[in-house]
């Protein structure tokens, strides 16, 4: 799938194997629907349905297309506890990071469009790396059945922010120091897991990319290019990593 935005607009197109467009999907295989932001996830199901996340909205639709009036209500749930940044599905629901009030926050939305309130408190989650600005950019399901929150802390210098979750809500203390950790480089840009639970998060520092490896628990691997770090330089004057 395809998607961009044009003037608050999301416009979805669904493509075959062979790459033309599957006329079953939506109208004449476009899917088109007004937003009040411009920032969003699309998230798929097994069934290939998939939601649409959103600030303050996530939308439903049907593996054609066809909204899914069973969720939330006639397709749309919504929730205002926190600025949105990032979402994923995880186990059927619908994780969403960003911020609230200068800390990282974290709700869970259950697969009906419900806020799950036995997730940390009233289905939030939030957490402050001291007095700073911080905010959720990146979420990561592992496959021990937690998450890892990554994103920035900024104040007098901006940094890497990472913590990680048990599925209630409260820490695993096993990763990083009682489960959070701050990474003195540069805001995160992006980030991948690996298979075994290990995090690969890129930034940028004297105008060149830098690839940093974290282990399952929260380390910096130092076994991992220099120290546990890869900088890359393209030989121009600025390179700036993006997601």
């Amino acid at each position: 799938n395809y998607q961009y935005i044009t003037e608050a607009k999301i416009r979805l197109y669904k493509l075959t194997t062979d790459g033309s467009l599957d006329t079953t999907f939506g109208s004449s295989g476009i899917l088109e629907f007004t937003v009040a932001t411009e920032k969003f996830t699309v998230l798929v199901q097994n069934d290939n349905s998939f939601f649409v996340v959103c600030n303050t909205k996530v939308y439903k639709f049907n593996a054609d297309g066809s909204v899914a009036t069973t969720f939330g209500t006639y397709g749309v749930a919504t929730y205002s506890q926190l600025a949105y940044e990032n979402a994923i599905l995880f186990n059927n629901n619908i994780y969403i990071g960003g911020t609230v009030n200068n800390d990282f926050a974290l709700l869970k939305m259950l697969s009906s469009g419900s806020i799950d309130t036995s997730f940390g408190t009233n289905g939030l989650v939030t957490t402050d790396f001291s007095i700073r600005n911080d905010k959720i950019t990146k979420l990561l399901a592992t496959s021990d059945n937690k998450i890892i929150a990554l994103g920035s802390s900024t104040g007098s210098n901006s940094v890497t922010a990472a913590a990680k979750y048990n599925l209630d809500g409260s820490f695993d203390t096993s990763f990083g120091i009682l489960g959070r950790l701050l990474i003195t480089q540069n805001v995160l840009k992006d980030a991948v897991l690996q298979q075994n639970n290990e995090v690969l998060f890129i930034t940028n520092a004297n105008n060149d990319f830098l690839l940093t490896k974290l282990t399952a628990t929260g380390q910096i691997d130092t076994t991992f290019g220099n120290t546990g770090i890869i900088t890359t330089d393209f030989g121009f004057t600025a390179e700036n990593a993006k997601n």
